[in-house]
């Protein structure tokens, strides 16, 4: 069985457990930073990483173990797929990506079996965005610099209706000697009030 914390991505607290005593094991490192688990069935396969950037489909990357099975001993390479298993991958990438709702930049992670089965691990709608972690990597290949893929995310950023009709409506006083702090303790019940209604 794969052990991991609800909402931790990029396999952060992720174990594998083979018997009763390591599954209680993984459940107490996940409960330390979370307060729910997911707990299902391990498949054995190629594990794979899709970038897609703004609504759009960078690529796919492949993550080798190197040493341990944690999240940061793996390598990445382009995926060595044929272009009809590619091109499968990166629509059931966008499918997923789509059917939660998510925007502005997300990695996608999969396994494919030796059957060619694949399997949907993670949508992670937070990934890191450092020179060096996949999405970064599949930008770049795609032909995005660093300011770009940020000008990417941003052009798709939105504010939910409720908040940004708030905000327009909320007229917060600025007294000659205002500090942030108290700025921040005149707008926060406005913006909440938004964010609740």
């Amino acid at each position: 069985m794969m052990v991991k914390a609800r909402r931790s991505g990029s396999g952060v607290v992720a174990s594998q457990a083979s018997n009763p005593i390591e599954l209680a094991a993984a459940l107490e490192r996940v409960f330390e930073r979370d307060d729910a688990a997911v707990v299902e069935r391990f498949i054995r396969g190629r594990e794979l990483r899709v970038g897609i950037l703004a609504g759009r489909v960078l690529g796919v990357l492949e993550l080798a173990p190197v040493g341990s099975a944690a999240a940061e001993s793996r390598a990445m390479a382009p995926a060595r797929l044929g272009a009809a298993r590619q091109a499968g991958i990166l629509n059931l990438a966008e499918r997923a990506a789509s059917a939660l709702d998510t925007d502005g930049a997300v990695c996608v992670d999969l396994i494919v079996t030796e059957g060619q089965n694949e399997y949907v691990l993670a949508v992670d709608a937070l990934p890191r965005l450092t020179p060096g972690q996949p999405l970064s990597q599949l930008a770049e290949a795609a032909g995005y610099d660093f300011p770009s893929m940020c000008e990417a995310i941003l052009s798709r950023a939105q504010v939910p209706r409720r908040a940004a009709a708030a905000m327009r409506a909320t007229v917060v006083p600025f007294p000659a000697r205002t500090t942030d702090a108290e700025l921040a303790r005149e707008a926060t019940p406005a913006l909440a009030r938004a964010f609740t209604a």
